[in-house]
C-alpha cells in the first residue's frame, strides 16, 4: 500500500518535473523569438508576457503579467484585440487577425495568431498569442497593389488589345478593348482558353505558334500578321508583342500580350505605294513625250530652218547681213544645247563655229561644202574637225565621225 502510494508520488513528481521542463523550453523558445508572444486570461488578465513583447511598451514582463490587458491598450485597437479574444474563448478555435499596433512611438502592422489554450475538460482557460511585425510586407504589398492598379488603369485606357494568357492557354487577364476585337467583355474571356476568341482556325494556329516560341525560348516576340478579327468581323492586322512572365525559378509561367490594330494604317501604305507607283509610270510616260516632242522640234528645225539660213548666206550678203546670220545661227546653237534632246553634245563646250560643223556634218555635208557655206577654207574646216573629234574623244580612233555624231542622245 505504502509502496503504491510512494510510487503515485514519484510518477506525479516525474509528470510535474516533465511539465517544467517542457514550460522551461517554450518559455526559452518564447523569449528567444523577435515576436510578441503572451497569454490572457479569460479575465482579460495578462498570464505571461515575452521580454519582447514588454520591450516594446517599454516596461519589464514582470510590470506586466497580472495586470489587465486593457491597462496597455486603448481605443480600437483595445476593442479589437478583445472581439478577437471573445471570439476564440467562445468557439475554441484558432483566430488570426492583421492590424496597426503602437511600437517604439509608431505605428506598426502585426499578424496576430491566437490559439486556444484548454484544460483537461476541454474549457478554454486562456489565450496565447503570437504577433509577428509585418510592417516591410504590408508595405511591399501595398506598393505592389498602387502599381498594379496604374497599370490596370493604364491596360483599361489603352485601345490596344492587351491579356494575360498562362501555361494552359488560358486568359488571366484581358481589357476592355477585347470587346471591341472578340465582341466579348473580359469576363466571358478571363479563365476561358484563348479559343473561346472565335477567330477562325487558321488564326488560332497562327497565334498557338507565336505564343509557343515564347514558352520555349522566353524571350519577347514581336511579329505583324492576320491574328486577330478587326472591326465588322473581317481580318485584320494586328502588331502584336509578347513578353514572357517568369516564375521564382526563371521559367515562364505566363506571357504578356499587347496586339494593335495597324488595318488602316497598312492599308493607306498600300495606296500610298500603289499611288507612288500610277505617279512614276505617268512620269516616264511625259518625260518619253517631252523627249518625243524635242526630237521632232529639232529634227524639224534642221530640215526646215538650217537650209535656209544656208541658203540665205549663199545670196551674197553684206558684212552686217552676214553677222545677223551669224547670231541667229548662235543662238540656234544655244537653243540646241540647253535642250534635253543635246545633252550629250551641250556638256562638251563646242564653241558655236563648231556647233554648226558638227550640224553639216550630220547633215552629211562635205568639208569642201562647209568650208564654203561658212566662208571657211577646207584646211580651217580640218582644224575644226579634229578639235571636234578630241573632245569627243575620237583622237586617234577609227570611227566615223558623222555617225558617231548621231549615236548622242
Amino acid at each position: 500500500m505504502f509502496r503504491q502510494i510512494a510510487d503515485s508520488i514519484t510518477e506525479k513528481k516525474q509528470a510535474e518535473e516533465a511539465l517544467r521542463a517542457s514550460e522551461e523550453r517554450y518559455r526559452l523558445l518564447a523569449e528567444a523569438t523577435h515576436d510578441v508572444t503572451y497569454i490572457v486570461g479569460r479575465d482579460d488578465r495578462v498570464l505571461y508576457v515575452n521580454s519582447f513583447a514588454a520591450g516594446m511598451l517599454g516596461m519589464k514582463p514582470e510590470e506586466i503579467v497580472g495586470r489587465r490587458r486593457a491597462d496597455f491598450f486603448r481605443g480600437e485597437i483595445n476593442e479589437r484585440q478583445r472581439r478577437s479574444l471573445d471570439t476564440v474563448f467562445t468557439t475554441g478555435e484558432p483566430f488570426e487577425i492583421e492590424g496597426p499596433i503602437p511600437q517604439g512611438g509608431e505605428v506598426t502592422w502585426q499578424l496576430t495568431r491566437l490559439i486556444p489554450l484548454k484544460d483537461d475538460s476541454g474549457e478554454v482557460y486562456a489565450v496565447l498569442g503570437v504577433s509577428r511585425n509585418i510592417t516591410d510586407r504590408k508595405r511591399i504589398e501595398d506598393a505592389l497593389r498602387e502599381s498594379e492598379e496604374r497599370y490596370r488603369l493604364l491596360a483599361e485606357a489603352s485601345r490596344d488589345f492587351i491579356f494575360v494568357l498562362d501555361r494552359n492557354d488560358c486568359f488571366v487577364y484581358v481589357n476592355s478593348a477585347a470587346e471591341e476585337v472578340a465582341g466579348k467583355k473580359p469576363e466571358e474571356l478571363i479563365g476561358r482558353p484563348r479559343a473561346s476568341l472565335g477567330v477562325p482556325p487558321e488564326m488560332l494556329a497562327r497565334q498557338k505558334e507565336a505564343n509557343n516560341t515564347v514558352f520555349a525560348t522566353g524571350e519577347p516576340l514581336s511579329a505583324e500578321g492576320q491574328y486577330l478579327m478587326g472591326k465588322g468581323g473581317r481580318p485584320a492586322w494586328h502588331n502584336v508583342t509578347l513578353v514572357p512572365l517568369m516564375d521564382g525559378n526563371g521559367g515562364v509561367q505566363a506571357l504578356l500580350g499587347v496586339a494593335r490594330d495597324v488595318t488602316d494604317s497598312r492599308e493607306r501604305a498600300q495606296r500610298l505605294e500603289e499611288a507612288n507607283i500610277a505617279l512614276k509610270v505617268l512620269l516616264r510616260h511625259r518625260e518619253e513625250d517631252r523627249q518625243d516632242l524635242e526630237e521632232q522640234f529639232l529634227t524639224n528645225f534642221r530640215k526646215l530652218i538650217m537650209p535656209s539660213l544656208e541658203k540665205l548666206r549663199k545670196t551674197g550678203l553684206t558684212p552686217r547681213q552676214s553677222a545677223y546670220v551669224d547670231v541667229v545661227e548662235m543662238n540656234i546653237a544655244k537653243v540646241f544645247s540647253t535642250s534635253g534632246a543635246a545633252t550629250g553634245l551641250s556638256h562638251l563646250n563646242f564653241t558655236p563655229i563648231e556647233m554648226r560643223i558638227v550640224e553639216f556634218i550630220k547633215d552629211d555635208k562635205t568639208t569642201k561644202e562647209i568650208g564654203s557655206l561658212l566662208n571657211l577654207s577646207p584646211r580651217t574646216v580640218e582644224y575644226y574637225r579634229d578639235r571636234i573629234r578630241k573632245k569627243l574623244g575620237l583622237k586617234s580612233k577609227n570611227v566615223n565621225l558623222r555617225s558617231y555624231l548621231y549615236t548622242l542622245p
